[in-house]
């Protein structure tokens, strides 16, 4: 086997052979609470991830903002169709493996039985959709913490990723993949962003950077670049605001009724080792480690890139990682980077998203000019 992954030069492939056999990197050490008291039982540690991913969602200010694109019913998408052939290629794309939570139906199964299980699901995600039902079972998740940078022992530097059950998974890349061509067809996603869109990546996302600076920099002048983050953003989408962006995007009917009943009223736990925490209510969150989750965050923050370009800058997005850059020839470019940074902050208090300051900095290319200045984000 081994010489088989190292003949078939697949890097990925050599990761994957690599990381399964490296399990400590799936175990949880201990952790420190509020108090600083450390933890080391599974079950305390799988509450306090359970109640940390639980109050980092906002709650709903009951304003709806106005969107400045809205599509008219011409171009609406209320409804999406289910076939024997969406669904089985939906069904080719799980991974092969035994995980089943928190229905006890693995994908595997699923994959392995596509060919008669296809058409009679198809038949069954039509007929939910034709009354917006989400069965309670598809609201439910088994979160795993992942870790991403920082202490390790801090829950704040772990991110959810939701398991959930197979029919959900097979029902949301179907949707998923419709509403991207009703998106795509109508020309609504800003073409600044690259994150999770086909062609996309972080290398295209650089590569056009690059050569607008290269550029500025053979003229002679500088580019000053404001890299901004938002704090914990997947997880403090409102659900109302977000039912709002869909519907001025033409996303309506059975469709929108379906999406609101399948974020509404979710429920999570957290698993440590072989322990389950309790079930906690979710008030906020486009859920991560799935299809629908990523394309939803696209949707909810696709205006800003509207905005930000009207303002006379140049943007790049991957997903809700923005950088803001303009070419320096007079100081008055630099008030163009300061308004497109108010702007900024005044659509993320009205979305009710928070810009994480820590993580936002400010990058100079070129000789800098006397004339430079410091930028701020809400003082």
């Amino acid at each position: 086997m081994e010489c088989n992954i190292i003949e078939s030069n697949n890097l990925g492939k050599f990761y994957r052979y690599a990381n399964k056999r490296l399990t400590y990197r799936k175990e949880i050490g201990a952790l420190i609470d509020t108090d600083g008291t450390i933890v080391v039982d599974d079950n305390k540690k799988a509450t306090l991830f359970n109640n940390y991913f639980a109050s980092v969602g906002v709650v709903d200010d009951n304003v709806t903002p106005v969107c400045d694109l809205v599509l008219n019913s011409d171009n609406a998408i209320d409804t999406i169709e289910f076939t024997t052939t969406n669904v089985e290629a939906a069904l080719n794309k799980l991974k092969s493996n035994l995980s089943s939570e928190p229905d006890g139906l693995p994908p595997v199964m699923f994959k392995r039985l596509k060919h008669c299980l296809a058409g009679p699901l198809a038949l069954v995600f039509t007929q939910l959709l034709s009354v917006s039902y989400v069965p309670d079972v598809w609201k439910t998740a088994i979160i795993t913490p992942v870790f991403k940078k920082g202490v390790a022992g801090k829950v704040c530097n772990y991110r959810p990723i939701s398991l959930t059950c197979v029919p959900s998974k097979v029902t949301e890349r179907v949707i998923t993949r419709q509403i991207y061509h009703h998106l795509n067809k109508n020309n609504i996603l800003h073409h600044a962003q690259h994150g999770l869109c086909n062609g996309q990546s972080t290398c295209t996302n650089l590569l056009d950077s690059f050569n607008v600076w290269i550029i500025s920099i053979q003229y002679q002048h500088s580019v000053t670049v404001a890299y901004v983050d938002f704090s914990k953003a997947f997880d403090t989408v409102s659900h109302n605001k977000l039912f709002a962006r869909l519907a001025f995007y033409a996303i309506r009917g059975n469709l929108l009724q379906w999406l609101c009943h399948f974020f509404n009223e979710r429920t999570h736990q957290t698993r440590v080792g072989s322990t389950l925490s309790s079930t906690v209510e979710l008030i906020s969150r486009v859920v991560q480690g799935r299809r629908i989750g990523p394309l939803m965050f696209l949707i909810f923050i696709n205006e800003l890139a509207e905005i930000l370009d009207r303002a006379g800058v140049k943007i790049k997005l991957f997903a809700d990682d923005i950088k803001v850059y303009v070419q320096i020839v007079s100081c008055h470019d630099f008030d163009k980077l300061q308004y497109a940074l108010d702007l900024l902050t005044s659509w993320a208090q009205t979305w009710q998203l928070t810009v994480s300051i820590d993580k936002c900095c400010i990058l100079n290319i070129g000789r800098i000019k006397s004339q430079a200045m410091e930028f701020c984000i809400n003082g």
